[in-house]
C-alpha cells in the first residue's frame, strides 16, 4: 500500500504550522477509499508576530525591498503549485502572504473570502481570481520598490 503526503498552512492563532497530512491508499485505485493515518505539524516562524508579519506590512520595510523580485517569482511558483494540485488560493492579498525568519513567502487562508480591492468579485473562488491578485501583489511591489521607505524597530 503506497504512503502518499499532502501538505497544507495551517494557522493557529498568530501561529502558522505546514501540515503534512498522511495517508494510505487501501483499496486501491479508487479515489476516496484513503485513510488519514496521522498529521504531522511544522511550525513556521514568521518574521514578526500576528498580522505585522505579513507581506502587507514587512514589505514597507527598508530591508524588505530586496526581497521584493525573489518574493514575486516564489509567490508564482508557490500559486502554479496550488492551481496544478486543482486548489484555488481563494483571498489572494498581501495581508495573506506570511513572511517567516527567513524572509521566504508563505500563501496563508485557503478558507475563501474576497477582499475588495484584489480580484473582482465575479472572480473570487477562482484560479482566475488568484491570477488576477497576483499580477496586483506583483504590481504593488513594484511600486513600492520605486517609492521611499521607511525603517521599523
Amino acid at each position: 500500500m503506497p504512503l502518499k503526503v499532502d501538505h497544507s498552512l495551517l494557522m493557529l492563532g498568530s501561529a502558522a504550522y505546514v501540515a503534512s497530512w498522511y495517508s494510505v491508499d487501501t483499496l486501491g485505485s479508487r479515489r476516496f477509499d484513503k485513510r488519514v493515518i496521522g498529521m504531522l505539524l511544522s511550525y513556521i516562524k514568521p518574521k514578526r508576530r500576528g498580522i505585522l508579519g505579513t507581506l502587507q506590512y514587512v514589505a514597507y520595510e527598508e530591508q524588505s525591498r530586496k526581497h521584493f523580485r525573489r518574493w514575486v517569482n516564489d509567490l508564482n511558483n508557490i500559486l502554479g503549485g496550488v492551481h496544478k494540485a486543482g486548489c484555488v488560493w481563494g483571498d489572494a492579498k498581501p495581508e495573506n502572504v506570511l513572511v517567516d525568519d527567513e524572509d521566504n513567502v508563505r500563501l496563508i487562508d485557503f478558507g475563501g473570502g474576497y477582499t475588495d480591492g484584489w480580484v473582482e468579485e465575479e472572480q473570487h473562488g477562482t484560479q482566475r481570481g488568484d491570477l488576477e491578485a497576483m499580477e496586483k501583489i506583483r504590481q504593488w511591489l513594484e511600486q513600492l520598490g520605486e517609492a521611499p521607505t521607511i525603517t521599523l524597530s
